[in-house]
């Protein structure tokens, strides 16, 4: 505890020390000696009811000068009478992580107007008065002017049901979040019930008598009104909170606060549409917004839009620039319709398909949810389903949680309600089970650290949190007070110091003194968790990489610099995102090279920045696509996207594209062309002119604005959701431009990718399942560190250094005269020797390198499995290949597989641009050479 929280400890105990008596406590603390407490004492309840740290309710046991540990869990029974279990307070995490970044995007909403109700003394006017009056009167009266005041209110309506129930923790942190703003002049918090007589609210505060919500309307426009709600109550589906919402909306500004995640929305009874709004005059009731939808459909005549917002700073920030009417050509919008008449009932119609089996249900939710939710869900099978728990999983084991991710996993059907007065939930039959089974090892690893990060997020919370909730550790059987659920799984651990302290004393929450984890090497394997120990950087890498094409001088003589709009353009980038994305003093927002031109080296800190940043933003213009210098730099960043997608993570979007000049479609290189960008949220006088035209135009200087921050809110998005892991600066002799793919011979450059492998159906003697699949092209022999099959991992770099790529059974190769222009790489299990159904095809591959193919057979050093039997392998691929022992083919390349799947993914970009044949017909044939890929010694 540190000195400043002891004093205010004292100060709210209702003690004023002086400096003098700090001191004197301070000094008698250090010399007391603790006293010893009998066994059959027991403490009483803390005084504070547990406020911050592992508070114990009863007391522990009697000093017997050891250390002991206990597990915490969620829940105690009163079928036994053993008493192993002792009642304690612990902390848990709020569900607003980001409450100051929430808080900035509102204060753009402060604004002070006079009041009609406070006057404050006119000092000059009062003097002024009694300068004038007095010599006809000798009474001095006080000028009073109107006082200014917040000129805003907020109605924060926290609506009801069965599904809202999980977010009651999310009232509070609003209220307070509201309160500490200083925004609105009052805050009335109401509560939306669905009443036996339609729809009441009845205010949080005061007396709780419901009310007709008619009462929620102010005629003077000056309250902005939040409802908080999933939209997913009866009142929802039968269409009466709609005209509610309808009459709010026509008295002044109003938006849904939506706990959900977006792609949640469109099955609640308030889908909403994105597009562009604009508001012609501040803090307008929502029949004034103008809003266009991307799909350029209209709105429906005869209802009002109204804002649905995610709980998120970049949501929040927008909707404060609509209310404000500084949203300029749009701001970036999702609204939903309603009229004043009730619509018909959509309820949803009963499911009369059989209920889903455990197995389907996990591979829906896997198929639908975001990546966050389905690592949740995972971990949450090491836990009870009480709600505080799940929320101090979350906060431990994630960077940036939110209170959506929680949604989806609630809501997913893997889990069901089982106390909810408790808040307490349960995985339905057989869901907890599949989902342990669909982990690979990599994700079973992390799984293992998800007991030790509760562990720290609880000691760091400790004595600070204001939120808590009651938990039961472990002791020996007869000393508690509670007795423990049988089947109850731990969440955490404490660990009470009994030679330092009475039996009395709170316990604390330290780290397990034993790792949890399988090794160090799995833990790096498996990529830290949050409150681990990273391993470091290659180095601190920017935000976001510009790239773009140096434009050269008209005139050598010339001093007129022609790329200094896209530095400005590149200024205002970096000035947003660093607003936007929080980062820390010293860091760099973003990287524009300004020293390279034609015929120069390339800059290692510009390989760097490109092994480092976090999005990449190519500046479209024909010279661009035109430069094999920036044709260079979306190769290195589209093989650490290669990289990324190696490693099971899911496909990354890390490429933002900007128009400097517009392009047409169809003049775009193959490379660009298959990236999707959305250009309707940074205006219409973008998409025309692009960046330069809406520069050099001052009348366009609003559009440009917009643009550039829409542009740098798009990367931050991106840059929080995509995590590139950081690789080794790229050798600029060995890429290849992404825009110049052409074959110089005018060949096709396509490429055949066959696998020889078993599937599951017919695994050889003695061979596990793990790295097969239900057919020989999903063979994985990289599993867990490589999350798809291997064949189109290929295919995935091949794309990228220019191929063609498409697979094929090795038994439909084409013959030797049909694939003379083309190039054919054959991927060998060592196993496949051991299959008699593959023989055939093994005796195939001399006849394959002869023909120009490459032939190449992967070992996996982290599969024992096969590193134990790799000489019995070799031996029977040399009986196999060389039966007669002539030396006449060369197997080297049997033992010289890569050894891991980073050996094998930078090799083989490598042997795709120089050593796969791209040759005519009758042209010598080449394998790749003998060390293109690492040995045993390589690994």
């Amino acid at each position: 505890m540190s000195f400043d929280r002891f004093r205010t400890l004292l100060i709210e105990a209702g003690l004023q020390p002086t400096p003098y008596e700090l001191a004197e406590i301070l000094w008698l603390a250090c010399h007391i000696t603790p006293a010893v407490v009998d066994d059959s004492l027991t403490s009483t309840p803390a005084p504070d009811g547990g406020g911050g740290a592992l508070s114990g309710d009863t007391s522990g046991s009697a000093l017997t000068g050891r250390t002991r540990s206990g597990s915490l869990h969620a829940s105690s029974t009163s079928s036994a009478h053993v008493f192993d279990a002792r009642r304690v307070t612990v902390p848990t995490a709020p569900m607003l992580a980001e409450v100051l970044r929430l808080q900035r995007s509102l204060r753009p909403l402060k604004r002070r107007l006079r009041s009609k109700r406070l006057t404050v003394l006119d000092e000059e006017g009062t003097a002024e008065l009694i300068a004038r009056q007095h010599r006809r009167s000798r009474v001095w009266a006080p000028v009073f002017s109107p006082s200014s005041e917040r000129g805003l209110d907020l109605a924060l309506i926290f609506d009801t049901g069965q599904a809202m129930s999980v977010w009651s923790p999310l009232e509070k942190e609003l209220q307070t979040m509201f309160a500490q703003l200083g925004v609105f002049r009052t805050i009335r918090p109401w509560r939306l019930t669905d009443g036996g007589h339609g729809l009441r609210v009845s205010t949080m505060t005061g007396p709780r008598s419901p009310r007709r919500p008619a009462t929620l309307v102010d005629p003077s426009g000056r309250t902005i009104t939040l409802v908080v709600s999933d939209c997913s109550g009866r009142h929802w589906w039968q269409g009466r909170a709609q005209p509610l919402l309808h009459r709010l909306a026509l008295a002044g500004p109003t938006a849904i606060v939506q706990p959900m995640p977006e792609h949640l929305w469109h099955r609640t009874a308030a889908p909403a549409v994105p597009g562009t709004a604009t508001l012609d005059r501040p803090y307008a009731p929502n029949n004034a917004v103008r809003f266009q939808p991307f799909d350029e459909e209209p709105p429906p005549a005869g209802r009002v839009p109204v804002p649905v917002l995610e709980i998120d700073p970049i949501w929040l920030a927008n909707w404060v620039r609509l209310v404000r009417g500084v949203a300029g050509d749009g701001a970036p919008a999702a609204m939903t319709y309603v009229s004043p008449y009730r619509p018909p009932s959509s309820m949803p119609l009963p499911d009369l398909a059989p209920v889903p089996s455990s197995p389907e249900r996990v591979r829906r939710f896997r198929a639908t949810a975001s990546a966050e939710a389905y690592r949740l869900a995972c971990y949450l099978t090491r836990v009870d389903l009480h709600l505080p728990v799940v929320r101090l999983v979350q906060a431990a084991t994630f960077a940036r949680p939110s209170p959506s991710h929680l949604a989806e996993v609630l809501l997913s059907g893997l889990v069901r309600v089982k106390d909810p007065a408790r808040d307490v939930y349960e995985f339905v039959p057989g869901a907890r089970e599949e989902l342990a089974l669909s982990l690979t090892r990599y994700e079973r690893r992390r799984l293992a650290g998800v007991l030790p990060a509760v562990n720290r997020e609880l000691a760091r919370r400790s004595g600070t949190s204001p939120q808590t909730f009651a938990a039961y550790v472990e002791v020996a059987p007869g000393t508690g007070d509670h007795d423990l659920v049988p089947s109850a799984r731990p969440f955490g651990e404490t660990t009470t110091d009994e030679s330092a302290a009475p039996a009395s004393a709170r316990p604390r929450v330290d780290a397990p003194s034993r790792p949890l984890t399988p090794s160090r090497a799995s833990k790096a394997a498996s990529g830290p968790l949050r409150g681990e120990s990273e391993p470091a950087p290659l180095a601190p890498g920017p935000y976001f990489y510009l790239s773009y094409a140096h434009t050269p001088r008209h005139d050598p003589n010339d001093r007129y610099d022609p790329d200094q709009w896209v530095e400005k353009l590149f200024t205002d980038l970096c000035r947003h995102v660093m607003a936007l994305a929080d980062l820390e003093r010293g860091a760099r927002p973003g990287f524009m090279d300004r020293e390279m031109t034609g015929g120069h080296y390339w800059p290692d800190r510009l390989a760097a920045s490109l092994a480092t940043c976090r999005v990449f933003v190519p500046l479209y213009s024909r010279r661009y696509f035109e430069s094999e210098m920036c044709g260079k730099e979306w190769t290195a960043f589209s093989e650490r996207i290669l990289y990324h997608q190696a490693r099971g993570m899911e496909r990354a979007g890390a490429i933002i594209p900007a128009l400097w000049v517009p392009v047409p479609v169809e003049e775009l290189p193959e490379a660009a062309r298959s990236i999707q960008f959305n250009d309707a949220g940074l205006g219409p006088r973008y998409a025309e002119h692009g960046f330069y035209g809406i520069m050099k135009l001052r009348q366009y200087r609003t559009a440009y604005d917009t643009a550039v921050y829409n542009l740098a809110r798009r990367i931050v998005e991106v840059g929080r959701s995509v995590q590139l892991t950081p690789v080794e600066p790229p050798h600029f002799e060995s890429l290849s431009s992404a825009f110049h793919r052409e074959n110089p011979t005018g060949e096709p450059s396509r490429l055949y990718i066959a696998v020889c492998a078993s599937s599951l159906y017919e695994l050889p003697e003695a061979r596990g399942p793990y790295h097969y699949g239900h057919q020989t092209e999903e063979w994985n022999p990289y599993r867990p560190q490589l999350g798809r099959p291997l064949a189109d991992h290929i295919a995935d770099v091949a794309q990228v250094c220019g191929y063609r790529p498409s697979t094929t059974p090795l038994s439909e190769l084409p013959h030797e005269e049909a694939t003379a222009n083309d190039a054919v790489l054959v991927l060998v299990d060592p196993w496949a020797v051991m299959s008699p159904e593959l023989l055939p095809l093994v005796r195939r591959l001399g006849d394959i390198r002869r023909a120009g193919g490459t032939v190449l057979m992967p070992w996996n050093a982290d599969d024992p499995e096969t590193m134990d039997a790799r000489p019995r392998l070799l031996d029977a691929l040399e009986s196999v290949l060389d039966p007669g022992g002539s030396g006449e083919d060369d197997l080297d390349w049997t033992s010289q597989g890569p050894a891991t799947l980073d050996q094998f993914t930078r090799a083989l970009s490598e042997m795709l641009r120089a050593t796969v044949p791209r040759r005519p017909a009758g042209a010598p044939s080449s394998g790749p050479p003998d060390d293109q890929f690492g040995g045993e010694d390589d690994r």
